[in-house]
């Protein structure tokens, strides 16, 4: 007697559930929930290039900006530190293409295919 209730009870919630979902679906008359993007929406007024900095020493590959606002460029063979006024502070010659450049506090990571070099960034 007591797997019949279980049963049965069990059956009354699944059939609750099941009818619930299609209130659910027939009530919304189809509308999507997903928001809207207007077509008439301009970001290009928005943005405009303040200055532009070429690298000599070759390709570029990775950019960071610590908070202090020195940006760390990392390329071909080199991690370059430049100042927020784009004024070259120093450069690093490395034996290995830099992929990628992340700041944490005084240390500068410059990740190659293999390694990660730590450099301080009173280097230079």
């Amino acid at each position: 007697m007591n797997k019949k209730l279980v049963t049965l009870f069990s059956l009354i919630i699944i059939l609750a559930f099941i009818g619930y979902i299609i209130y659910d679906a027939s009530t919304r008359s189809g509308k999507s929930e997903e928001a809207e993007i207007s077509s008439d929406t301009t970001y290009e007024e928005s943005w405009t290039i303040d200055r532009i900095y070429n690298v000599s020493e070759g390709v570029l590959s990775s950019v960071a900006v610590s908070p202090d606002g020195k940006i760390y460029l990392g390329g071909d063979s080199f991690v370059k530190a430049v100042s927020y006024d784009l004024d070259d502070l120093w450069v690093l010659d490395t034996d290995q293409k830099i992929t990628a450049v992340a700041v944490s506090g005084d240390t500068i990571f410059a990740s190659t295919a293999e390694t990660i070099l730590l450099i301080s960034a009173q280097a230079g």
